[in-house]
């Protein structure tokens, strides 16, 4: 049987926005969160994600609350590296992108697992890919939100000030 996502969502940004906030409706186990061509106000910001369990009323945000790791690479005219990524003892969100350099455009795919079952963790899992003029930098990155209570909602920001434009879809997956 063949996957098939069935499209919940699509926000453009076309101007600076602090967040875009997202409902898991549908009641899918499963959802593909697609962003492309994200920038920021801000050089260096990371792509952030937390979690709602109340409609969307308010998003955890509290110290140890959420764990998230990976591993990035980049490619610079000049130079090279890689790196392990990760959080232990729990952080306040879930890294998305991480912008180890100045990155100009950020595109991600995740998949979200665990949604709306409330015995099991809220698993996110997927790679980005951030470019600059002579930089391109990729990670393959997961976390998780452990709750006894169903997600409803995801919100999707960057570290500081604001995204200025880009393109998010949420997809259900059957």
């Amino acid at each position: 049987m063949a996957l098939v996502w069935s499209h919940i969502n699509t926000t453009e940004i076309t101007s600076s926005v602090s967040s875009v906030d997202l409902s898991l409706s549908g009641g899918f186990s499963v959802y593909q969160l697609v962003a492309d061509g994200l920038t920021t106000s801000a050089s260096g910001a990371n792509v952030w994600l937390r979690v709602s369990t109340d409609g969307g009323s308010t998003f955890v945000s509290g110290a140890g609350a959420y764990y998230w790791g990976g591993r990035y690479r980049f490619v610079a005219v000049s130079s090279s590296g890689a790196s392990n990524r990760g959080v232990s003892g729990g952080d306040t969100k879930i890294i998305l992108a991480e912008a180890i350099s100045p990155t100009d455009t950020i595109s991600l795919s995740y998949y979200l697992h665990g949604a709306k079952t409330s015995s099991q963790r809220f698993n996110v899992g997927g790679r980005y890919t951030g470019t600059a003029a002579d930089y391109l930098q990729q990670a393959t990155y997961s976390g998780s939100y452990d709750t006894a209570a169903t997600i409803t909602d995801i919100q999707i920001l960057p570290s500081s000030e604001t995204f200025d434009t880009g393109t998010i879809r949420l997809y259900g997956v059957v």
